[in-house]
C-alpha cells in the first residue's frame, strides 16, 4: 500500500532527458517469437515523466513488490545489470488460460491482473497487481502494427470491483466487466513507500473516457510496456516447457534490447 503522491519533481534536479521511441524501425529491435519475455517500459510523454522523476525510468522493467500474502503491486525498477539470470529484466510467459505469469513463481504461478479502482478521486485508474493463480486473458501480449506490447482486452469501472477503491482489491474477470479493448493508457506514478520513506514507481491502468480522453492523477505519467524476448528457466528437455500444470504460449516479442 503506498501513500500520497509525491510532489512533482523540478526539471532542474535532472539534466537527463528520457529516451524516447518514436516507433519508427529505425529505433526499435527486429520482431520475433519467444515463450519468455520481459515488459519493458516506453514513455510515451517524456516531458512529463521528465518533470516527475528524478531517475531516467525510460527502458526500466516491469516487476512485483509485496504488499501481502499472495500479493504484489506492479512498479517499474532499474534492469538489474549483475542478474546471474540471463537478463536484467522480470522474464514473463503467457500462460495457457491467455494470461501473463512469472517465469519464477513455478510451481505455483503469479500472475498480472487488473483490479478495482485505485484511488476514489480517479475511479477510472484501475490497480495492477500480481496475484497467485493463472490469470485471464485480460492481459495478453498483442502485436498492433508489429508492435509487441501488454495490452487490456476486457476491464472496466463498471465491474462490482470497480465501484470502490481497493488496494490489491480482487482481479477483475471478463464476465463482471465490459470489453475494452486498450481503451486507455499503462501509466506509471511517483509515489513514496510509507515503510522504507523511499521512492516507489506503480504501474497502473488509466481507462479512457467515451469521448477518448485520459484523466491522470498528476503524479503519473503515461507509458507502454513492450514485449522484449527472453528466455524461461525452467526446461525439460524431454517434454519442452513445462510449468506444473500450466503450458507457456509462444509471443511476439522485440528480440533485442529496447
Amino acid at each position: 500500500m503506498f501513500t500520497t503522491a509525491l510532489l512533482a519533481l523540478a526539471a532542474t534536479l535532472t539534466s537527463a532527458t528520457p529516451h524516447h521511441l518514436d516507433h519508427s524501425d529505425s529505433q526499435l529491435p527486429p520482431t520475433s517469437t519467444a515463450t519468455g519475455f520481459a515488459l519493458v517500459a516506453n514513455l510515451t510523454d517524456p516531458d512529463m515523466a521528465h518533470n516527475l522523476f528524478l531517475d531516467d525510468i525510460n527502458h526500466w522493467s516491469l516487476r512485483g513488490v509485496h504488499v501481502g500474502a499472495g500479493q504484489s503491486t506492479a512498479v517499474l525498477a532499474k534492469p538489474n545489470t549483475s542478474s546471474t539470470t540471463g537478463s536484467p529484466h522480470q522474464i514473463y510467459y503467457q500462460n495457457s488460460t491467455g494470461g501473463i505469469s512469472l517465469d519464477d513463481s513455478n510451481p505455483f504461478p503469479l500472475s498480472i491482473r487488473l483490479s478495482g479502482a485505485y484511488d476514489t478521486d480517479f475511479p477510472t485508474v484501475l490497480y495492477l497487481g500480481i496475484f497467485f493463480g493463472l490469470s485471464t486473458p485480460t492481459l495478453s501480449i498483442s502485436s498492433p502494427a508489429g508492435h509487441p506490447r501488454l495490452f487490456v482486452s476486457g476491464a472496466g469501472v463498471n465491474s462490482p470491483e470497480g465501484q470502490e477503491a481497493t488496494s490489491p482489491g480482487s482481479p477483475v474477470t471478463n464476465d463482471e466487466a465490459p470489453e475494452l479493448y486498450q481503451r486507455g493508457s499503462f501509466v506509471v506514478c511517483n509515489e513514496t513507500d510509507p515503510v522504507y520513506t523511499r521512492p516507489q514507481y506503480p504501474v497502473r491502468f488509466a481507462m479512457a473516457s467515451l469521448d477518448g480522453t485520459i484523466s491522470l492523477p498528476s503524479n503519473c505519467a503515461r507509458i507502454e510496456l513492450l514485449a522484449e524476448c527472453g528466455k524461461l528457466r525452467f526446461v525439460d528437455g524431454a517434454t519442452g516447457l513445462e510449468y506444473g500444470q500450466d503450458r507457456p504460449g509462444s509471443v511476439g516479442c522485440f528480440d533485442g534490447a529496447i
